[in-house]
């Protein structure tokens, strides 16, 4: 008996040893708990401060790379002696970033802002971004690309040449300046072979090009403006204004060609204004090409310059219908392409939608109370183009929104209605009570 009651008393003993053990297991998993939840709170924070962009492993392939097999780019820029700023953002459209090289945190992209040796700038969806290397020289980086900056040793034989490293993915446009020494260029490491590009002797004006890696990762280069000796594998090929050519994944090139007329716009006419009052109407762009083409770029933004674009599409037919622009502004322009070369751009035309939802003014000048003869000469005057309707007819109108319309009335009291309607749709009315007697 003593026994027993001596095991009991040693469980019991042992029980109370264990509950403090289990209350700090117990408390150490809620302080783990709470641990975890306040990194994720972090975690979340400085994702909502700091965007991701581009990995830092990506970021570091980019750097030392001459020959992308991705079909990304290394572009050179030589002629800026400012050993400090390599580049300055001069432009931006929608969502652009910015990560220095000594952070790893990706920042919005501001005005102004000075890159540096390895600063990287990315663009998103309908982003671009104008950076600019000094004198004439820029870049002007399309969306869905990304572009690391990289300082070159000086040139030995000349100290204020010097030359910048761009990896780039996606449309790059861009404009170079021939210096008074004539060792400005533009060197592009692309699959298929390297590419140098020096302004031409003589030429008056700056080279603006365009340069593009495809799909096929074939490239396309086109100049429209200036003329340039290109150096492509090795071999030099003088491109002229408005001429381009194709560097293939193999080396070979195609060209040079020249690049597709523009084309000639059709409809909407310049300046001209659509009207709504509630949902905004379908808009059909119209245009067509002189010769046969393969496609056609269609562009609308929201500036002239097309730094706000909302819509680049490529389409195959000489038409575009978008259904829900909104009040405001807009213009547009269109691109002629041969396979994969792009020609220069039509005229730009504007495009106002107006949202209106008050009716137009209407005025009728008043007839005699008795009417003696069985016709009489209604006379009225509402907003320039609004359409006017005279128990059911259709009345012309002048420009200045005057309009007569001769009626024909019957013995007796005689209610008739004028309807006016603005192009937006809104509806006016006005009544007059003509008693005939004859």
């Amino acid at each position: 008996m003593a026994a027993v009651i001596q095991r009991e008393q040693m469980s019991a003993l042992a029980s109370d040893e264990q509950r403090p053990v289990r209350r700090i297991a117990t408390e150490f998993g809620i302080a783990l708990l709470i641990l975890l939840l306040f990194f994720f709170v972090v975690f979340g924070i400085m994702s909502l401060y700091f965007p991701i962009g581009t990995s830092l492993k990506g970021l570091a392939q980019t750097i030392g790379t001459s020959v992308s097999p991705t079909g990304s780019k290394d572009l050179f820029i030589a002629g800026t002696n400012n050993p400090q700023i390599m580049a300055i953002v001069t432009e931006l459209g929608n969502k652009v970033n910015v990560k220095s090289a000594n952070t790893i945190a990706w920042s919005k992209a501001q005005l102004g802002m000075a890159l540096a040796d390895r600063d990287a700038i990315q663009t998103y969806a309908k982003g671009r971004a104008l950076i600019e290397f000094g004198g004439d020289n820029y870049l002007d980086i399309g969306e869905n690309s990304l572009v690391v900056l990289q300082g070159m040793e000086a040139d030995l034989f000349v100290n204020k040449l010097r030359t910048f490293r761009v990896e780039a993915k996606g449309e790059l446009r861009g404009k170079l300046q021939r210096s008074s020494d004539g060792l400005t260029n533009l060197q592009v490491a692309l699959p298929g072979a390297d590419l140098k590009m020096v302004p031409g002797e003589g030429e008056q004006s700056p080279v603006e090009f365009k340069l593009a890696v495809n799909k096929d990762k074939s490239s396309t280069l086109s100049i429209s403006k200036g003329g340039a000796e290109v150096m492509i594998g090795g071999k030099s090929v003088s491109l002229g204004e408005n001429f381009g050519v194709t560097i293939g994944a193999d080396g070979k090139t195609l060209g040079p060609v020249a690049l597709p007329a523009r084309p000639i716009l059709k409809l909407p006419v310049d300046g001209n204004a659509a009207y709504f009052r509630k949902r905004p109407p379908k808009i059909r762009f119209a245009w067509e090409s002189e010769k046969p083409v393969s496609a056609y770029r269609f562009m609308l933004s929201r500036d002239p310059e097309f730094r706000q674009l909302l819509v680049d599409e490529r389409v195959k037919r000489a038409s575009f219908t978008h259904g829900n622009l909104k009040k405001g502004e807009y213009y547009w322009r269109v691109h002629s392409l041969t396979d994969d070369i792009e020609g220069m751009p039509s005229e730009v035309r504007k495009l106002r939608m107006v949202q209106d939802r008050t009716p137009p003014r209407l005025k009728l000048q008043k007839p005699p109370t008795i009417i003696r003869q069985p016709t009489i000469t209604l006379r009225g005057k509402t907003e320039p183009g609004t359409k006017v309707y005279i128990e059911g007819t259709a009345v012309r109108v002048s420009a200045q929104g005057v309009f007569t319309h001769k009626l024909s009335v019957k013995p007796g009291a005689t209610l008739v209605v004028v309807e006016a309607v603005d192009p937006a749709g809104n509806i006016a009315y006005a009544t007059n009570l003509l008693n005939g007697k004859f």
